[in-house]
């Protein structure tokens, strides 16, 4: 991740390396736009997890946020992937005003497709989400009343009963824990930046943070 990963003119080296690495899991997040079924085939070759982000069902939903034309083009990419046999496609969508209404249709959308696990995200108030935040954030009732109404749907019930995995936030622990209370253990999401910084956390961006660097 940290932009468009395919991108890289190194991309598939970097890939093989981590994977040469046997770590438990390797994710490749992705817009989906590039993968065509060439790329596809590729990644059907490799032991790795694909997750896409698309935010919405629908060109009006997506392309809202992502530019117009920019839905056809990430359909593609997934309709490309399932094609070719690729095993574990995730497709995640950020909760904003645009889509809150309509969770339980993209979950039965993608469900339909043949896609075994969505999961949805929620906005970082960092960056570009700043200036547009009365537009696209939830305040915190608005994304709890959400979040509920969601997991209580019926069809949504059908739907994990029927084996689709769905990763939602919980409305109780949206905050960081480092900063909220919390007994729970705390889940670590390295992420590497196009500086090659290396944080412990997907929120931090400071260099102040970062734990080295892999250059």
């Amino acid at each position: 991740s940290g932009g468009e990963p395919l991108l890289h003119p190194h991309f598939w080296d970097i890939l093989d390396l981590v994977l040469q690495n046997n770590f438990s899991r390797v994710l490749v997040i992705t817009n989906g736009t590039l993968i065509d079924e060439s790329v596809a085939k590729r990644f059907a070759e490799r032991n790795c997890s694909i997750q896409v982000s698309i935010n919405g069902f629908t060109a009006t939903q997506h392309d809202q946020l992502c530019g117009v034309g920019n839905f056809n083009r990430t359909m593609s990419g997934i309709d490309n992937l399932l094609q070719f046999g690729v095993k574990n496609v995730i497709v995640r969508c950020t909760i904003t005003q645009y889509t809150k209404n309509y969770l339980v249709e993209f979950a039965k959308f993608f469900s339909a497709k043949g896609i075994k696990k969505i999961a949805f995200g929620v906005l970082r108030k960092t960056g570009r989400e700043l200036e547009n935040d009365d537009d696209l954030g939830l305040n915190g009732k608005e994304l709890v009343d959400t979040i509920n109404s969601f997991n209580s749907n019926p069809a949504i019930k059908e739907l994990k009963a029927a084996g689709l995995l769905i990763d939602i936030p919980e409305a109780i622990s949206l905050g960081c824990p480092l900063v909220f209370h919390s007994d729970s253990p705390i889940n670590l999401t390295p992420r590497v930046d196009t500086n090659g910084d290396v944080f412990l956390c997907q929120a931090f961006t400071n260099k102040l943070y970062s734990i080295g660097n892999i250059n």
